[in-house]
């Protein structure tokens, strides 16, 4: 990830236009940012070739959306973006489809987050980034507000020694679901999917994460950390199939849960499908409750259980939190958590 993203200030998230289902702000302006319907008069074979397809069937918002964003990145360009969708009504759900088309040789960061100031009865979106040879995308998903419900299904294509990053945090109050998926097309791609969540209440979390390896020398590597409290529910499943032509290929998966009071649960379902067998591929789950003795010196220093256990858990964070690469929105996060905490 690029280093500290100070881009994102109040001054210029009050450049994004309010009149349409989205704002944006960009650092770059070769950098197109644009509706969807509207691309296709200026990017119709970009679109026409690619609009739709890393998504299934079946997959949620293929054919019904009420909103949508296409940012194209031209060749030989390094840009930040920061992008938020909303409904101007809060009783209108939100259905909403980006697609980010990067050429070569070329890197971007994208910060995504609903507006908090502008909730919903619902948030759903489906996410399509298709990454030129030699190009890196990294794609930050910061939830912290309490839309009803969420689901996002975010897939990404990697070309030929291309890298694709997914940032995905959800620390809200909704019950929410993701399915992040990266397919390996090209030889030498990478991605690295990190993931963390913290649930409490009555709140339900799924979390699906999933590496695609299509080509040689492909890596990947999926990281999940989860949190709940309250009464509430987490559902992992994670995937990394690795393709007969995959020579070479490297995979890796892990969750670590913590479980923070009694009623909580987690489930996990990590898995692998390998087709070749010179490759490298594994994969690990750890679902425990905090450590007595780290509670036990934290308590001995004076420190409540209230206070001790937010500090356990956002030290358990902290790898994750830490790509995200701005101060502000880093201590945005936290402080979400300390509220979900009680501390």
């Amino acid at each position: 990830m690029p280093q500290e993203l100070d881009w994102v200030t109040e001054e210029k998230i009050k450049l994004g236009d309010y009149e349409k289902d989205f704002f944006y702000w960009k650092n770059d302006d070769q950098v197109d940012i644009m509706d969807i319907k509207e691309a296709f008069s200026k990017y119709g074979d970009i679109l026409k070739k690619n609009f739709g397809k890393l998504l299934n069937e079946d997959d949620k918002f293929r054919t019904f959306w009420n909103a949508g964003v296409f940012v194209y990145v031209p060749s030989n360009t390094v840009c930040n973006v920061l992008l938020s969708l909303f409904s101007k009504s809060s009783s209108n759900p939100v259905f909403s489809r980006l697609l980010f088309f990067v050429d070569k040789n070329s890197e971007i960061t994208i910060i995504e987050s609903p507006d908090k100031n502008k909730k919903s009865v619902f948030y759903g979106k489906a996410v399509e980034i298709f990454v030129g040879e030699n190009s890196k995308v990294n794609y930050v998903d910061l939830r912290e507000s309490n839309q009803k419900r969420t689901i996002n299904i975010k897939k990404g294509s990697a070309d030929r020694n291309a890298v694709l990053n997914w940032v995905t945090v959800e620390v809200g109050g909704s019950d929410s679901f993701d399915e992040i998926t990266t397919f390996l097309n090209g030889e030498g791609a990478k991605t690295r999917n990190l993931s963390a969540f913290l649930g409490d209440k009555e709140q339900q979390i799924g979390l699906s994460v999933k590496a695609v390896h299509n080509a040689r020398r492909t890596e990947s590597r999926l990281l999940t950390k989860g949190a709940v409290a309250g009464n509430s529910r987490a559902n992992f499943r994670g995937l990394i199939e690795i393709a007969e032509n995959s020579k070479n290929s490297d995979g890796y998966q892990k969750l670590e849960a913590l479980i923070l009071n009694e009623g909580a649960k987690v489930d996990t379902a990590p898995d692998l499908l390998i087709k070749n067998n010179d490759v490298r591929c594994s994969h690990g789950s750890s679902v425990s409750q905090i450590d007595d003795e780290k509670m036990f010196y934290l308590n001995s220093r004076g420190i409540s259980e209230k206070t001790a256990k937010k500090m356990i858990v956002e030290g358990f964070f902290a790898s994750i939190l830490s790509e995200i690469k701005n101060d502000k929105m880093q201590k945005e996060i936290i402080k979400t958590i300390s509220y979900k905490l009680g501390a």
